[in-house]
């Protein structure tokens, strides 16, 4: 089976490669109109840097 890469495939594969590997995520790779199993589950995901990077606190 061989199909070809589209123009919105390599649009969606260009700003994979050009987003920092932490805060990569594969859905960043499906189409916009694709579903997951993530959309059931509505509720906010933390992210990898909550508190912004900064160090810790006194």
């Amino acid at each position: 089976m061989v199909e070809r890469l589209t123009d919105d495939d390599w649009r969606r594969i260009e700003a994979f490669a050009a987003t920092p590997a932490y805060a990569r995520e594969p859905e960043q790779l499906l189409p916009e109109d694709a579903e997951t199993d993530d959309d059931a589950d509505q509720s906010p995901r933390p992210t990898p840097l909550a508190d912004g990077g900064g160090s810790p606190g006194p």
